[in-house]
């Protein structure tokens, strides 16, 4: 999901192993 790629990116610093 390149979409969603973009939006996880903001949160992958609180949740980095979430938005994997």
């Amino acid at each position: 999901s390149q979409k969603n790629k973009k939006t996880k990116k903001k949160e992958r610093k609180i949740g980095d192993e979430n938005w994997r």
